[in-house]
């Protein structure tokens, strides 16, 4: 409020300026320009032209609501216009009085968000309004406590606050409601409260135009994350291009449904594409794996029933509320018996089968076919919502309600005029009934800025409601005539969601009804007219991360082929251009269907186009030298293997003189000796892959010199070139390179040690094991002293327990057989005792190491029976034994070799036991009766197989 110099009287004012981001920070501050006229102020007076706005709210105006920024300190008397101070709200939340004040009068917790990027950012808050069911399983409403994750949390604050590098990238890939989502929104929390930027984008954006990318600049620690990233490629590689270059600590989170080419191709011909192709990728496994903890389901489950009803306590006209309330139904439910199937290793199929099981024991229960799974059963909870909502509306069929749903949360709104032209495709709906429904549904659920209505969420749910409505009602929805009216924009919306709706049944195990997702999909690209755009779009977004719609795919692409073959008959560049991308794509369908010789066919002809094509073209020589490359790769699945070598040995040749012109390609040429490395290995040709592995460690090794933070593909490639010399028997250079690749890790491990130690361990072990080889035997014993060391060292600390003990024992027994080597017999026992002591934790550890350890702990007998010390010999020949028999259980014919070994350990042993070692011949006799029958059933499979392989040479030689 302003004050009136003379009278003192308040009256509301209005400043329209601008923040300089630049002023101020250092005294913790904004300073806010503006050229606004103020009142006279007579020489010598001391009131400010804007007397009585200290105080006042700095606003920014935005499509989600007016942003509060700070608030204003002091005028400081410009000599033209106005120049205020203001205190920033990240201050001001500071102060927790402030925040609790502000948390009582608006029932909701303040959150500091980006101001200058808002309008492409989601609402960092929590949903506010929970009106359907379905809204309680939204990421956003945070319904269900956040809980686990701690490592892979951790993991990420560790990469975000690595000291050294500006820039970085790492993807999330997980299936639908694994959560992913939550995860990111957990970690953007915690990184807020230490001072940095965050921001997810909005869902709904394909493309950021050039000032809404410079609003992502800031020159504050910064994540921002892209969920959605495997079905928008082309913005991730937009922002990626944009931020890369940033000088402050950026981050870029990307979530995916599953990896794949959307990320390892070259979609944009730029630095962004080598970027994406080394950028690590972490799998989130599911919360509570079948291999978990007994119980930990139930737990997770019945968290969910209290968190659930505690909100539907509080929210009073939800339908079916028992009379002692929803809490106290809570607690005297139980969770389903089959918990232990795999379906819910997905955290969203337990929260929503809690939901359903608490509103199914409520006083509204609905019908439901027996077999119909937690997301068709709380879809009819959900009617009951839409149908309180159309209270106003004439009574609507419930199949015609369905579809309309179906049709918003599948194609999606900008308008009204979009809204009401897809809504015409449903027969039933007369040209006066479809705004009101349209209006009606943008009721229903919340839109984001630039969306006329919203959809229903979580997409799971809302993707299998559309599958429902296109596969099982007795009037199918007209998707043809649907995605005729539709524009560009609802058309990939469209065929994303059918996609994913596609790839959910697929996973489920209901593949009748993916095939009849799939045929509709295909229908739709062969009779509805798309665009370009559409069919390039979907083709980049769609092609490379989905199960059970590969004809789809191929259909697709077909299209887009023929698309722009039809344009490229106008004989311009730019069109040639196209195709040859288009039967890029071509070929990538025919290949993960199994074509190969189609798959060459396509890229062939893509191959033809860059070669032919005007030299002056300024993408040219380097597409034609990664067709070149390309075609190696589909000549080796082809079986044309000398071609293949010739072919891609030729395109390196010349990205190495596109590299010497620009330094710029150099990450591309890099990754095409990484895969010339891989061929080369899959033919056996043992020299090429080390002498295309050196090379690409070199050019790492030359461009970490630049960026010393990304050491990932470097110590990548350092280890695939270890194992390539050790194999060929070059151990002296083996361990040289491995050296050099303890040292890259070391490096890492000290930026981020939680992620990163285990691999130094690992990369300590590997050149122990080499140097032990080459008879260095106290350098071989220093590096895995400090293997077993660093692994010690976090399993005090509680990180990753079960993996650290079977390191232990591992890195342990291979110390102590070093020692032994080296002659050093009292270390040698002394090691063994400690591996020992931690083998006998193993116990209830899943036996994912056990091959090593069971190597290792037959070598250690062997030594002690060479020695004559068969008493200090009975423990680790019982434990060689147990780790025989899981072994053996665990693929009987696979580990024969280790059954017949330790057969003749144990006859050594029984030439020379003593009395301490027949009184364990009961427990032995036990081990080895369990063993007969696995042993003769191996031995038989393997005689059958090689009775079958003589057959099968027979036959040839007879032929």
């Amino acid at each position: 409020m302003e004050r009136e110099a003379d009278s003192g009287e308040r009256l509301d004012g209005q400043l329209s300026g601008r923040i300089l981001p630049g002023t101020g920070s250092l005294a913790g501050r904004y300073t806010v320009v503006s050229s606004d006229a103020t009142r006279w102020v007579d020489a010598g007076r001391t009131a400010s032209g804007w007397s009585g706005m200290s105080g006042a709210g700095v606003i920014v105006e935005s499509p989600q609501g007016d942003l509060l920024c700070g608030v204003i300190r002091e005028d400081v008397r410009a000599r033209n216009g106005s120049l205020l101070t203001a205190t920033p709200v990240s201050v001001l939340l500071a102060d927790d009085e402030f925040t609790r004040i502000v948390t009582e009068r608006s029932a909701w917790v303040p959150l500091v968000e980006p101001a200058e990027p808002t309008a492409i950012l989601e609402p960092a808050g929590r949903l506010r309004s929970v009106l359907s069911p379905t809204m309680l399983l939204r990421a956003d409403a945070e319904v269900v406590r956040f809980q686990g994750r701690e490592e892979e949390l951790r993991a990420l604050e560790g990469w975000c606050e690595e000291e050294t590098g500006g820039f970085s990238v790492r993807v999330l890939t997980g299936p639908g409601g694994q959560g992913k989502s939550r995860l990111a929104r957990r970690l953007s929390e915690g990184l807020r409260a230490k001072g940095w930027v965050t921001g997810e984008l909005r869902g709904d954006l394909r493309d950021l135009a050039s000032a809404e990318l410079e609003s992502l600049r800031t020159a504050l620690p910064f994540l921002v994350v892209i969920d959605y990233a495997d079905a928008r490629p082309m913005l991730v590689r937009q922002v990626i291009d944009h931020l890369r270059s940033c000088r402050h600590r950026t981050r870029i989170l990307l979530l995916a449904r599953d990896d794949g080419r959307w990320r390892t191709d070259g979609l944009a011909a730029s630095h962004a594409d080598e970027i994406l192709a080394r950028t690590p990728v972490t799998e989130l496994a599911p919360l509570a794996p079948e291999s978990g903890p007994a119980g930990a389901r139930t737990g997770l489950f019945d968290d969910a029933l209290v968190d659930l009803s505690e909100v539907l306590d509080a929210t009073a006209d939800f339908p079916g509320r028992p009379p002692s309330g929803w809490r106290a139904l809570a607690a005297a439910l139980r969770a389903p018996g089959d918990l232990d199937c795999a379906a819910y290793e997905s955290v969203l199929t337990l929260h929503m089968t809690a939901l359903v099981t608490l509103l199914q024991s409520g006083k509204a229960p609905v019908t439901t076919p027996h077999d119909e799974p937690a997301e068709g059963t709380l879809l009819r909870h959900e009617q009951r919502y839409w149908v309180r909502a159309g209270e106003r509306l004439a009574p609507l069929p419930n199949d015609t309600v369905q579809r309309a749903t179906a049709v918003a949360t599948l194609c999606g709104a900008a308008d009204p005029v979009e809204a009401v032209a897809a809504l015409s495709a449903l027969p039933e709906l007369c040209s006066a009934e479809t705004p009101l429904v349209a209006a009606w549904l943008r009721t229903l659920y919340p839109p984001g800025p630039d969306g006329y209505w919203g959809a229903i969420q979580p997409d799971r749910v809302g993707e299998y409601h559309v599958g429902r409505v296109l596969l099982d009602f007795d009037q199918p929805l007209p998707l043809t005539t649907l995605l005729a009216r539709c524009t560009a924009d609802q058309q990939i919306r469209a065929f994303t969601v059918l996609v994913r709706a596609a790839t959910a049944e697929h996973l489920a195990g209901r593949t009748a009804r993916t095939s009849r997702i799939q045929k509709a999909l295909r229908d739709s690209v062969d009779h509805v007219d798309l665009g370009m755009d559409v069919l390039q779009y979907l083709q980049v977004a769609e092609r490379f991360s989905s199960r059970g719609v590969e004809d789809f795919h191929l259909r697709l692409a077909q299209r887009l082929v023929e698309a722009c073959r039809h344009e490229a008959l106008g004989g311009t560049t730019a069109a040639r251009v196209r195709l040859a991308l288009a039967l890029s794509s071509l070929a990538v369908s025919h290949s993960r269907g199994g074509r190969h010789d189609a798959a060459l066919d396509a890229h062939q002809q893509r191959l033809r186009i860059w070669r032919d094509l005007d030299p002056s073209h300024s993408s040219r020589d380097v597409q034609y030298a990664l067709a070149l490359c390309g075609s190696g790769s589909y000549l080796r699945s082809a079986g044309r293997h000398q071609e293949a070598v010739r072919s891609w040995a030729e395109g390196i040749a010349l990205m190495e003189a596109e590299a010497r012109k620009d330094p710029g390609h150099l990450d591309t040429l890099a990754f095409q000796y990484q895969g010339f490395a891989d061929m080369c290995h899959s033919l056996g040709l043992v020299d090429d892959t080390i002498k295309a592995l050196r090379r690409a460690v070199a050019i790492n090794e030359a461009l970490n010199s630049a960026r010393p933070d990304e050491q990932f593909t470097l110590n990548l490639l350092r280890g695939n070139l270890v194992a390539s010399l050790a194999s060929a028997g070059r151990l002296n250079e083996a361990s040289h390179v491995g050296a050099d690749l303890v040292e890259g890790h070391r490096l890492a491990a000290l930026r981020n040690p939680y992620r990163d130690e285990p691999l130094l361990i690992s990369a300590l072990s590997g050149l122990g094991n080499l140097q032990k080889q080459l008879g260095r035997y106290e350098e071989a014993c220093h590096a895995l002293r400090e293997a077993v060391g660093i692994a010690q060292r976090r399993k005090s600390l509680g990180i990753d327990t079960s993996d650290t003990n079977n390191g232990i024992v591992r890195d342990t027994l291979q110390l102590g057989i070093c020692q032994a080597d080296d002659g050093r017999m009292p270390e040698f026992l002394e090691s063994l005792r400690h591996a020992l002591d931690a083998w006998h934790q193993l116990d209830d550890t899943p036996p994912d190491h056990d091959h090593a350890a069971a190597l290792l702990l037959s070598r250690a007998v062997s030594v002690l029976v060479d020695a004559g010390m068969l008493r200090a010999a009975l423990e680790p020949a019982l434990a060689a034994l147990l780790h025989t028999y899981r072994l053996v259980c665990r693929d009987p014919k696979e580990h024969l070799g280790e059954q017949f070994r330790l057969s003749e350990i144990m006859n050594r042993i029984n030439q020379h036991a003593d009395n301490s070692w027949y009184e364990e011949i009961p427990r032995i006799e036990e081990l080895w009766d369990r063993l007969t029958p696995l042993k003769l059933a191996a031995e038989e499979s393997a005689r059958e197989e090689i009775l079958a392989g003589i057959l099968k040479g027979k036959l040839r030689a007879d032929l």
